[in-house]
This record gives C-alpha cells, sequence and structure tokens, in this order.
C-alpha cells in the first residue's frame, strides 16, 4: 500500500502521504480479514520512513508509526536512541509529559527483569507488551465486525552527520533491550569497517 512518492514533497507532505498510506493498508488488512474467515482478526504493526535530504545538505527522518514497531536513531557514538514510542499502556496516559513518557520507556527497554522497578513501573512493565492499536484492528458491534479508528503518530527527526536511521518490528525489540541491541548494531558497524 505505500506507493511510491514524488521527489519534491515537503516534510508536511511526506507524512501526510504516510499516514495516509498506512490507513489504507489498516482498511485493506481489515477488509481482507472480513473476506477471509480464516484471517478474520488479522493484524499488525508499522513504522515507515522516508529521508529527506534538505537544501542546507542535512537530513530529515519523517517516521509514522502504529502499535509496537519502533524507529530508532543509532548516533555516531553508537549510541540508540529510540524516536517512537509504543501504543501500550504508557502511549495511553494523556496527561503525562512526552519527555516523561521517553524516559520511562527507555527504563522499561532496559528492564528484563520488573523486580527492581517501583509499583508504577512494574505495572507499565507487565503491560508493555500489549499494543492498543494495530493495523487491521476491528471490534465487534452488534454482531458485525466493525474497523477501528487508527491514530498514526507522526515524527519529524533531524539526523546529525553519522547519524543512522533504524526501523524495527516488534520481533526484535520484545526481545533484546536497547542496550543488547546497541551491542548488536555496534558489532556490525566494527565489522563493516
Amino acid at each position: 500500500c505505500l506507493r511510491e512518492m514524488p521527489e519534491r514533497l515537503t516534510a508536511d507532505e511526506v507524512l501526510a502521504s504516510l499516514k495516509q498510506s498506512i490507513i489504507e493498508a489498516h482498511t485493506a488488512i481489515f477488509e481482507y480479514g472480513q473476506e477471509h474467515r480464516e484471517a478474520y482478526d488479522l493484524r499488525t504493526t508499522l513504522v515507515a520512513s522516508k529521508v529527506l535530504e534538505q537544501a542546507d545538505g542535512t537530513h530529515r527522518a519523517l517516521v509514522a508509526q502504529v502499535g509496537d514497531s519502533r524507529a530508532y536513531i543509532r548516533h555516531a557514538s553508537g549510541a540508540l536512541e529510540q524516536i517512537t514510542l509504543d501504543d501500550n499502556m504508557l502511549g495511553q496516559i494523556k496527561d503525562m509529559p512526552t519527555k516523561e513518557k521517553r524516559e520511562i520507556q527507555r527504563l522499561l527497554n532496559e528492564a528484563g527483569d520488573p523486580s527492581g522497578l517501583d509499583q508504577k513501573a512494574n505495572l507499565l512493565f507487565r503491560h508493555n507488551y500489549y499494543v492498543h492499536q494495530t493495523l487491521g484492528q476491528s471490534e465487534l458491534v452488534n454482531n458485525q465486525r466493525v474497523i477501528q479508528p487508527l491514530d498514526v503518530h507522526t515524527y519529524n527527526i533531524t539526523l546529525e552527520k553519522g547519524d543512522e536511521l533504524i526501523l524495527m518490528s516488534d520481533g526484535i525489540n520484545d526481545f533484546l533491550t536497547n542496550g543488547e541491541m546497541e551491542k548488536v548494531l555496534n558489532l556490525t558497524r566494527w565489522a563493516e569497517s
């Protein structure tokens, strides 16, 4: 469903195009599930991006995301920074500043064992893998499946010299901490040099 984009789009136009493509994919997945009984509750998460070169030679990463597929920046120093926020219980807290959510998400990503976390963080850890929205998600209303509205998250990030954008499925970040991913990625950087 993600279509080819014309070369000369503004950052806002690219983000709108990514968002529209994801909404179209959401609808297509839902409709496929309606037509194929064995796939009636088919769902997935998604992260997509386009990198734009600016007139001054800098680059911007334009990212769209739903669920717990993630975008990271691996900085030239080797540090890994999560850009997206998962659609989990933490993402549902409306009155918490994004900066605080990012810090809690970072702590949750590093916690292999919740026993050392305070009560609030422990609760979030236990619900960290419950995703509140996915592509294809529907609900049963009056004995009929109805597609759920989708809130596509978008991010417009400046990439510094040496930064690398990494898109990752939850199949990786569910099983590795950020520190473990950093080590693996830095091994590949070392092997490439």
